[in-house]
């Protein structure tokens, strides 16, 4: 790597499979690589420098900060919404903020990026196809809208990732303990029809709010649930994607890496924009052939080159992620059409054996013990508040930080 080479600080208070993924991208893209994080991130042999901070989301906010306020970097990547949104409750519409992916100006911006229930209110102005939906402040009008759209129906809380604070409720007694559950939380609920179809992601590089570059794909296999992350998927087109695309980042004017989730109705071909994750998202990273699409797209984004869109064309049909795929191939080789394990088994490169193995240990505490929830049960999505604890912690930290090499 050349010594001139731009740096990326990569900074989580997650400890994600797909985030461990990111620094491998980062390097391809010729970029060096920093790093902030719970630990995970300082066993990958792409990061160059690392430096710990807390899971607690305001204090990874005002160590991130205080490492900011004393050396810039080329590009600041905040790799999970519970980070992005511990920074967003702390900062105003003004002065610097390197670690923001869209402009602070607009409060409206960060809550449409941030927020599923104000995503809900506002897609329609902007043209963006979302399934019926409708916010609803209590049990009540939650029962009369489900009875308009017929059970069973979806119920979402305003935060969550992977497939948290999602409710599929098959019956009004579902439907009540869902939407109560909301409404005590954030003071109202989305009700929302539930599509029977396909669950599809794009992973977008923006540049400004204009898309530099697309990759599009169906989730073919999420493990251990169907709301999982997908350990398995494969190309996906669809006419609707890009203007969606370019309409959220027109109206946002986003500035970095992002995912959107789409539901897609195969009996009217009709494509239901969900949500939008303001963070790099699992298709980023992973398999190779995901590396060498957005690499180059990375390039021309840090550069400031702009460039014509690029859209993924799906030449490598299959696309896998470690190590969820390799725990799926095994349990389920007998199902599996042999062409397609074998070669995603072929694909099985994860970044270097520390993170592999702190990826499968990761993978069985998180998936197997417990049961259902996924990616860190016990890592609060919405837990914004600083506590006495937090608070008397972050008035510890030191007026110095110096980001050290990473263990090798």
């Amino acid at each position: 790597m050349k010594s001139n080479a731009k740096t990326v600080l990569v900074a989580t208070c997650k400890t994600w499979s797909s985030t461990a993924a990111l620094p491998r991208l980062y390097s391809e893209a010729g970029l060096r690589v920093v790093a902030m994080s719970p630990g995970p991130l300082a066993l990958c042999s792409h990061v160059e420098a690392h430096r710990p901070i807390s899971r607690d989301p305001i204090s990874a906010a005002r160590d991130l900060e205080a490492v900011l306020a004393q050396r810039s970097f080329d590009w600041v990547v905040v790799a999970d919404e519970v980070l992005l949104g511990a920074l967003l409750e702390r900062s105003g519409p003004e002065g610097d903020a390197p670690w923001a992916p869209f402009d602070l100006s607009d409060p409206a911006v960060g809550r449409f990026l941030l927020s599923k229930h104000a995503f809900v209110e506002t897609a329609g102005r902007f043209g963006i196809p979302i399934p019926p939906s409708r916010l609803v402040t209590s049990v009540d009008h939650a029962l009369a809208f489900a009875a308009e759209l017929e059970y069973p129906v979806l119920v979402r809380g305003d935060r969550g990732f992977a497939g948290m604070e999602v409710t599929l409720a098959k019956d009004p007694a579902d439907l009540r303990r869902s939407t109560a559950a909301s409404i005590e939380r954030y003071g109202r609920a989305v009700v929302q029809r539930f599509i029977r179809g396909s669950s599809i992601s794009a992973s977008v590089v923006y540049a400004s709010g204009i898309p530099q570059a697309i990759k599009a794909y169906h989730t073919d296999c999420g493990f251990p649930t169907p709301t999982s992350a997908s350990t398995r998927h494969s190309h996906f087109d669809h006419p609707a994607i890009e203007p969606i695309v370019r309409s959220i980042g027109t109206h946002t004017g986003f500035d970095g890496l992002a995912g959107i989730d789409f539901m897609h109705d195969p009996e009217t071909n009709e494509l239901f924009a969900i949500e939008v994750n303001p963070r790099p998202t699992l298709g980023f990273a992973g398999a190779h052939v995901n590396r060498s699409f957005f690499a180059p797209a990375i390039r021309r984004f840090i550069s400031g080159a702009a460039e014509p869109l690029v859209t993924y064309d799906g030449r490598e049909p299959v696309q896998t992620y470690f190590p969820g795929y390799l725990f799926f191939a095994l349990t389920h080789s007998r199902e599996s059409d042999a062409r397609a394990v074998n070669a995603a088994l072929a694909e099985f490169r994860p970044s270097d054996w520390r993170t592999a193995l702190w990826e499968i240990a990761r993978f069985f505490r998180d998936q197997l013990a417990s049961g259902a929830k996924k990616f860190g049960p016990a890592e609060d999505c919405h837990q914004f508040e600083m506590s006495a604890r937090t608070r008397h912690a972050a008035d510890r930290l030191p007026d110095s930080i110096e980001l050290t090499p990473a263990q090798r």
